[in-house]
């Protein structure tokens, strides 16, 4: 009999996981809180509603095997309630309470004796003023529960930009992060079997505009000692949580081959989007394999150098130029199919493959510049 995999969350990762599973022979099913969601697109089988609808729950759950949580805002609860009714969930309900909360993570973390950056929790706008006479300007204004286009942090560097980002950002949770004075961003997606084996992917270069990831170039321009921490670091965390699945760890490269903890993500992550054109097996279908207690697949580069540029709205209205970036040879272009947008919103990725992460990029960004529409 043909298994399903349920799928809670419909944003673009989603979407990614649900056709890497179906191309596995596995029925989907999806539940979000939007029929506007781009899995819904992909998915025949999707039920739309809240996160509390424990009666709807009930049914999309009926006929899952195995259900995965690709949405940081749903409720430890709801999970908790599928758990009890006897369906395997990963993350399970306690280890998604914390992970999903940037502050409780960072807790967490700490607790466990792993270094981070200094942080404080917010409730007002005097709180950012006391981290920042702590720490000193600028810091970093963050919520508390990621955005899937990471439009969820902020530079602070002066008293006068607290209130902006504060109203901007008005009844959500905050915590804000001491900059960490380092070489680079850094990110090593791992995936964890249900036997406890451990496939790391390399190690890449993160790049941000507007605090936004823009860039990942694989492999990272770093010397083997700081891979090998880097890699270490990840590992060891996913071996500390235990969990079933894909995990993208964010770190920042200090000097002396050093790295520091930044924070994890569960599930496919933009950062590691390089993997399905780059790698013989994507994060997607990783993480599949892994939540459905199959052997997990390869995880080795299938070009020297890989970089995905994210395509991000600048004008809030969706337009892009799809076959004038279709003319850039090498490149692979993914658009998410969003039904509307806004400025800031991630409406695809491009990847492309070479002999050199920074060549890469640069075919990446001549696609991206074909493809996104210029100001009349």
């Amino acid at each position: 009999m043909t298994k399903t995999i349920g799928i809670l969350g419909g944003g673009p990762l989603a979407k990614l996981t649900a056709q890497a599973a179906m191309q596995l022979g596995l029925n989907v099913r999806i539940f979000t809180t939007s029929d506007d969601d781009v899995a819904c697109q992909a998915v025949p089988q999707t039920f739309v509603g809240s996160y509390t609808d424990e009666a709807l729950l009930g049914v999309f759950a009926a006929n899952c095997d195995v259900i995965t949580v690709l949405d940081g805002r749903v409720p430890t609860a709801t999970i908790s309630n599928l758990m009890q009714s006897g369906k395997v969930v990963a993350p399970d309900a306690s280890t998604h309470g914390w992970l999903s909360d940037r502050l409780e993570q960072r807790r967490h973390w700490q607790q466990a004796r792993y270094d981070l950056p200094r942080f404080h929790r917010v409730s007002v706008g005097t709180d950012v003023l006391e981290a920042a006479q702590e720490f000193g300007f600028p810091v970093i204004l963050k919520k508390r529960f990621a955005d899937t286009d990471g439009l969820d942090r902020a530079w602070v560097r002066r008293a006068q930009d607290i209130e902006p980002v504060l109203t901007r950002w008005q009844g959500e949770p905050l915590l804000v992060d001491a900059p960490i004075s380092g070489v680079r961003e850094l990110a090593v997606t791992v995936v964890r079997a249900a036997d406890g084996e451990i496939y790391t992917y390399p190690v890449v270069q993160v790049n941000r505009q507007h605090e936004q990831i823009f860039s990942v170039m694989c492999p990272a321009p770093i010397d083997e000692a700081t891979a090998v921490h880097a890699v270490e670091l990840a590992r060891d965390l996913a071996e500390h949580m235990g969990t079933m699945g894909v995990l993208s760890v964010f770190m920042v490269e200090l000097p002396q081959n050093l790295v520091m903890l930044s924070e994890v993500a569960y599930g496919p992550h933009p950062v590691a989007n390089y993997t399905h054109e780059g790698i013989i097996t994507s994060q997607a279908e990783n993480h599949v394999r892994a939540v459905m207690g199959w052997p997990l697949g390869d995880v080795y580069q299938i070009a020297p150098a890989t970089a995905t540029v994210n395509v991000i709205d600048q004008m809030g209205t969706a337009a892009l130029n799809l076959q004038d970036g279709l003319q850039t040879g090498g490149a692979h272009i993914h658009i998410y199919g969003y039904k509307s947008s806004y400025a800031g919103r991630i409406l695809g990725h491009i990847t492309t493959l070479g002999y050199e992460a920074d060549g890469a990029e640069k075919v990446g960004r001549l696609a991206l510049s074909r493809l996104l529409p210029t100001e009349e």
